[in-house]
């Protein structure tokens, strides 16, 4: 892999982008950005993630009931 690639990596997740089909038909991918995830959460649900990040965050909180994945984005962000 070289500076030309069009490919951001992580030590510790990695997401790709998300194709819409039946009424929507496009393609959705936003580069990472710590601000813009404070703002939104544009992480799709499929994702990788190492397992020694997720222990060390909590993984999920079962006391959300929503947005239970926004909340740990933002933990592993070191937001919260």
């Amino acid at each position: 892999m070289d500076a030309n690639d069009n490919c951001i990596l992580s030590p510790v997740f990695v997401y790709s982008g998300t194709e819409n089909f039946g009424d929507r038909n496009d393609t959705y991918m936003v580069d990472y950005s710590k601000r813009l995830l404070l703002q939104e959460n544009f992480i799709p649900s499929f994702n990788l993630q190492s397992r020694r990040s997720y222990l060390q965050t909590g993984g999920n909180c079962e006391r959300i009931q929503t947005f239970e994945d926004y909340d740990y984005w933002l933990r592993l962000a070191g937001t919260r």
